[in-house]
């Protein structure tokens, strides 16, 4: 059987957030892009009321953060941004983006926060982390110091895909757009796919590194200020630690609900715990988002 059809734009020609992140058309770059990763930690939830007890801790420890600023974006916000980076209205909807309207035909909730984080960081940079992201570690220097180099972070999960639990660019990073106007080609529902499955390969850790490969080939020149860290690479470098808490199946009734542990400690033994358990066969889809 042949893939359903997907319910947004058959293509993003714009990413425009209003000059800060750059405008792109047709895949050429404008020139506001930042050539450092900012100071800045984004991270999303419904809204600040919503956040679980467990979870309030790590959120907290980011905002705290010395000099950094801390941006804790709500459902509204997300929509707000997608409506400001989707550029000029389409033909289809002339009161609407095709940014918008991709963003808007995401049933599943988890999907929207995908695209949100990607518009983070194309329109601010900085650093983006899940809510279940300890900062347990985490100094202002040190993870300046981690970053520096680079201008595209992101972390390979230990069942060998890259994930989107933590992401830092520069603002108005060029992969950022490119993802976001390739989303609408991956984004209908096969026949018998589980939707679990769905979301990891439309918009989750599974698009992001299909996307990967695609933009390392287009743009080669973008590899030398790309890093790609390990998990215990990464926790070593930034001091941060992941605890899988499957947080993207919380408020998404299709995909189940899982129950939240209170954790273990703030660094060490549950979030090795978590990666050790993510990296099993039967594990499946835990925690990837």
């Amino acid at each position: 059987m042949s893939p359903r059809r997907p319910f947004g734009p058959t293509q993003i020609s714009t990413v425009d957030c209003g000059g800060r992140g750059g405008v792109w058309r047709a895949g050429v770059q404008a020139a506001d892009v930042s050539t450092e990763i900012p100071a800045i930690v984004h991270q999303t939830w419904k809204n600040a009321s919503a956040l679980p007890p467990q979870l309030r801790p790590f959120v907290d420890a980011w905002r705290r953060l010395p000099e950094w600023r801390h941006m804790l974006h709500n459902d509204a916000d997300n929509r707000a941004l997608a409506r400001r980076c989707g550029g000029a209205p389409s033909a289809a909807q002339p009161r609407i983006s095709a940014l918008q309207q991709q963003y808007d035909s995401f049933r599943v909730l988890i999907k929207r926060a995908d695209m949100s984080r990607m518009l983070y960081l194309h329109r601010w940079g900085g650093v983006y982390a899940d809510a279940d992201v300890s900062a347990c570690a985490v100094d202002g220097p040190k993870l300046r110091a981690a970053l520096a180099p680079y201008a595209l972070v992101l972390v390979r999960s230990p069942t060998g895909s890259v994930s989107n639990f933590f992401m830092a660019s520069t603002r108005g990073h060029p992969f950022w757009a490119f993802a976001l106007r390739r989303m609408p080609l991956v984004s209908g529902r096969a026949a018998g796919e589980g939707i679990g499955e769905f979301v990891l390969r439309s918009s989750g850790p599974h698009y992001l590194n299909a996307t990967l490969a695609a933009f390392r080939e287009a743009h080669p020149e973008q590899a030398a200020r790309t890093k790609i860290f390990g998990v215990d690479e990464w926790q070593r470098a930034t001091g941060a630690a992941h605890h899988w808490a499957s947080t993207w199946l919380l408020h998404n009734k299709k995909l189940g609900r899982v129950r939240m542990k209170q954790p273990e400690d703030a660094c060490g033994q549950l979030a090795m715990k978590r990666q050790k358990a993510w990296a099993l066969p039967t594990a499946g889809a835990r925690g990837a988002s």
